[in-house]
C-alpha cells in the first residue's frame, strides 16, 4: 500500500483498542457512516491479538479485528475498520463502497496526501470507488 509508512505504529494492543474506541466516537466518522441509525450499527470494536497470523483480519458480523504486530499501524487500523463500518452481506469485502469508506477514513485521518496516495493506488490497480 503506497500509504504504509504514514501515520502511526501502536505501541500495543491497548493503544489499538483506544484508538478504534477513539474512531467510533468521532461525530465526522459516526455521521459518515451513519453509526447512529439505530441498533445493530457498530459500538465498540473488539481488537484482538492477531499474532499467529501472517495478516491482520476484520469481521463485521462480530465487530472483531485480529491484529499481528506487522498490522499494528494507523493505515491498516483504518482498512480493518472501514470492513467493520461498510461491510455486510450484500457489501463486496473489497468493492466500491469498502474502497470510498477506507478512503473517506483516510482522508479524515491521515490528511489529503495520504488519500491522493491512496487512490492513485486504487486507480493504478483498478480499484473502483
Amino acid at each position: 500500500m503506497v500509504i504504509a509508512d504514514s501515520g502511526l505504529r501502536f505501541a500495543d494492543l491497548d493503544a489499538c483498542r483506544a484508538y478504534c474506541a477513539e474512531l467510533i466516537h468521532d461525530p465526522w466518522i459516526r455521521h459518515r457512516f451513519d453509526l447512529d441509525a439505530g441498533p445493530g450499527r457498530l459500538r465498540s470494536v473488539d481488537v484482538r491479538d492477531g499474532r499467529g497470523s501472517r495478516h491482520p483480519h476484520a469481521w463485521f458480523e462480530l465487530e472483531r479485528m485480529a491484529l499481528p504486530r506487522v498490522g499494528r499501524t494507523e493505515p491498516i487500523v483504518l482498512h480493518e475498520l472501514a470492513h467493520l463500518l461498510v461491510s455486510s452481506p450484500a457489501v463486496a469485502p473489497h468493492g466500491p463502497e469498502f474502497a470510498a469508506g477506507e478512503l473517506a477514513l483516510v482522508d479524515h485521518r491521515l490528511g489529503a496526501s495520504a488519500a491522493a496516495a491512496l487512490a492513485s493506488s486504487f486507480a493504478a490497480h483498478r480499484v473502483r470507488w
